[in-house]
């Protein structure tokens, strides 16, 4: 296996190796004192470029460019790039001895379409490099063009046309040499793309045949990462899918060159998972696989032009992924894992060719890319581990057979013991058998027997269970009988004392009817007296109504001689008036006349008013003596008929009084009977408190047995059923002895 590693690794030494590099300047070189025998030269350097111009031999029309590149980066005027998309001729000249071998041209992927002339021949290409999209047809090929012998000066020119992808332009190195060295490194790589497809292809076949027997994830997953890198080895280098299926189109190519570019990594990852799923978690595989699958969604519904734009994205991406790999590499080698140190070196090859192969993309270096020997060097590092796998397996699986025999052995001496011990067990079976019968027997005896006093003890409970009610209905009834001569007993003391108190009051009332009689003699004498008094009051009222008419008279008498008098008094002031100046001091008299007959008459009416409401309440004075007076003979004779009541009100206190003495002297000897009554009933309640205890106790221990008889019936149930499962048990133990026996002896 070293020896294999070896040889990998000198394999990709040798395909890395750069043998000559020759700097052009400004179009052309001179390789005439060029030693062919050392290997053939890579033309890099400054290149004629005659952007958009189609031409077959040099003509000093364009400007220099450096080769390899990408052309999107070229400035012909030196301010502005030409962008991904155009086309343009390519032009060398390369200086010749004489006597110069036999030479050829090795020409790799151009992007995408390119022709080429030999000194203004068309000698060959790769699709149809056309002037715009419609003419163009991309195709990637790898092609050795012989140069014709005797050429002294050598003039190269590529027409490249891209249309269809992001890149275009030399991206890899042409190479000009001997034929036989180009076609035998020619070859070689071919043979070594060709190994790396068929170890791929078996390696592929074989995965899914081991999955499809043994249905085991780990192989689904080597299957589809072997897959994975056949297809890229296919689509790559020396593009052999084109080869075997001419038909397939640059397209479908392009497609399946990227998608493989975006699935390798996050493959990888999910078969180191499957291999330690301890050491790979889940969030790696969603952090690199998410990222991975929209990018492969991308290519699958866009252009080839729009989606290889994101190739430096997807290239980080895989970056991420390969260090990754590479941490998962050395942790399962340090954590001395199943055949880790196979993971480590699978690794290693991955990661050198991943590096080279970045490096060639980004033209830092141009050594070729080796990404399918990287391959190569994982897919069979991987088959050395799962190899390794299996013969751990096989060790393992002997063993298991060893101690397996060995297990076979001992049973085999178990198995007799067991032949023994049978017979004896079927002997103790059968006696255990017929003591379980005995044991049943009993039982349901038992049973029986316990059934009938619990029977018994049930009619027990019933007889004192009534016993206890006409007991309680007893105690009952005393309660209530204590309750109410209790009571009684206490209406009966109400009832003293409020005789007592009755017959007490009497004797008050009596004193007071007698205090009420004197006072009601005294208020008749006096009532006499008014009568007498209101009589005279009277009389003088009616003479002072007499005399107060007789003012009234004379008031209206004055009343009218002063409306005579004011009269006259008006006639002489008329008088006066007619008499002019001679009557001046008779109309002063006359109205003086007159004004005091005005005062008199108003004097009069006043007085008049004043009279008349006098004599008004004089009369009503007179109306009120009499109402009075005759009151006063109604309050003496009230007074006369009230002494009465109350001499026949004393007459019947007297005998109520008597009747209370009587009847306070009953209620003493009702109270002492009923004492009696109490102490009486105190006791018979006391007894019967004393029985219903007796009762109660009586009940409880009754329970107590019927419980104890439950319990005891509970038990024989559970032993009876223990039996019955006993029995079960020893009938099935028979027959497991007997199959037991029976198998020893097979």
């Amino acid at each position: 296996m070293k020896k294999i590693f070896l040889v990998l690794a000198l394999l990709q030494f040798v395909s890395t190796m750069v043998l000559w590099s020759q700097d052009i300047k400004s179009g052309s070189v001179d390789l005439s004192s060029y030693p062919w025998e050392e290997g053939p030269v890579a033309l890099n350097g400054e290149w004629e470029l005659a952007w958009e111009k189609q031409i077959t031999r040099p003509e000093g029309s364009g400007f220099f460019a450096e080769v390899p590149a990408n052309w999107n980066n070229y400035k012909p005027d030196g301010e502005s790039k030409i962008g991904s998309t155009g086309f343009g001729t390519f032009s060398l000249t390369v200086v010749l001895a004489e006597d110069s071998p036999p030479l050829a041209l090795e020409i790799n992927k151009l992007y995408n379409a390119y022709n080429l002339y030999i000194n203004g021949v068309y000698s060959g290409g790769a699709g149809i490099a056309g002037t715009d999209k419609a003419t163009t047809l991309p195709l990637y090929d790898s092609e050795i063009y012989p140069i014709p012998p005797g050429i002294t000066r050598l003039e190269i020119s590529i027409q490249v046309s891209n249309f269809h992808q992001y890149t275009g332009g030399f991206q890899e190195e042409i190479f000009l040499g001997e034929y036989k060295n180009i076609k035998s490194r020619w070859d070689l790589g071919r043979g070594m793309e060709m190994l790396l497809i068929g170890v791929s292809l078996a390696l592929m076949l074989y995965y899914l045949v081991l999955y499809l027997f043994m249905r085991e994830k780990t192989f689904l997953y080597f299957f589809i990462f072997t897959m994975t890198a056949l297809i890229r080895s296919l689509v790559t280098e020396s593009m052999f899918l084109q080869e075997l299926f001419p038909f397939i189109s640059w397209n479908v190519t392009v497609h399946l060159e990227y998608l493989t570019f975006a699935f390798l990594g996050i493959a990888m990852i999910v078969l180191l998972r499957s291999l330690y799923p301890e050491d790979v978690g889940k969030p790696p595989l969603l952090i690199f696989g998410v990222p991975s699958v929209l990018y492969g969604v991308l290519i699958l519904c866009t252009s080839p032009l729009f989606f290889t734009s994101f190739i430096s994205i997807q290239q980080i991406m895989l970056t991420f992924e390969i260090l990754y790999i590479m941490y998962v590499g050395v942790l399962v080698t340090v954590r001395k894992r199943n055949s880790a140190i196979y993971t480590l070196v699978a690794v290693f090859f991955l990661l050198i060719s991943f590096v080279n192969d970045v490096l060639n993309a980004l033209l830092i270096i141009h050594s070729g890319a080796i990404l399918s020997y990287g391959m190569l060097g994982f897919l069979l590092s991987m088959a050395f581990l799962l190899a390794r796998r299996f013969t751990d397996d096989k060790k393992e699986s002997d063993r298991l057979r060893k101690e397996l025999e060995v297990s076979s052995k001992q049973l085999e001496d178990l198995f007799h013991e067991i032949r023994e011990a049978g017979g004896s067990l079927s002997q103790s079976g059968e006696a255990l058998s017929q003591s379980m019968v005995t044991a049943d027997r009993v039982v349901d005896e038992i049973t029986e027997h316990i059934n009938e006093v619990n029977q018994e003890i049930v009619s027990q409970n019933q007889g004192l269970k009534e016993t206890g009610e006409a007991s309680a209905l007893l105690n009952e009834f005393l309660g209530g009988l204590d309750v109410g001569i209790k009571r009684q007993s206490g209406e009966t003391e109400k009832a003293a004392e409020t005789i007592s108190f009755l017959l007490e009051e009497t004797g008050q009332l009596i004193s007071r009817f007698k205090d009420m009689e004197n006072s009601f003699s005294f208020l008749s004498s006096s009532s006499e007296k008014g009568e007498v008094l209101m009589e005279g009051l009277s009389q003088l009222a009616t003479a002072i109504s007499r005399r107060s008419e007789n003012l009234v008279e004379t008031n209206d008498l004055i009343s009218g001689i002063s409306s005579q008098t004011n009269m006259l008094a008006m006639n002489a002031a008329i008088e006066a008036a007619h008499a002019g100046e001679a009557g001046k001091g008779f109309s002063v008299v006359a109205e003086e006349i007159r004004t005091l007959a005005e005062q008199t008459a108003l004097q009069s009416t006043e007085s008049d008013k004043e009279l008349k409401e006098i004599l008004s309440e004089i009369k009503n004075m007179v109306d009120t003596s009499g109402s009075v007076e005759t009151s006063f003979r109604d309050i003496h004779s009230g007074i006369q008929a009230f002494q009465d009541t109350i001499e026949k009100m004393k007459t019947v206190l007297d005998e109520q009084s008597t009747m209370g003495d009587a009847i306070r002297g009953s209620l003493s000897s009702v109270q002492m009977e009923s004492d009696y009554v109490i102490r009486e009933s105190g006791e018979i309640r006391g007894s019967s408190e004393k029985s219903q205890q007796s009762l109660d106790q009586l009940r409880t221990l009754s329970d107590r047995v019927n419980e104890r008889v439950k319990e005891m019936l509970g038990s024989t149930e559970k032993l009876n059923s223990a039996l019955t499962t006993a029995r079960d048990m020893e009938q099935s133990t028979t027959r497991a002895i007997s199959r037991l026996i029976a198998l020893t002896k097979t």
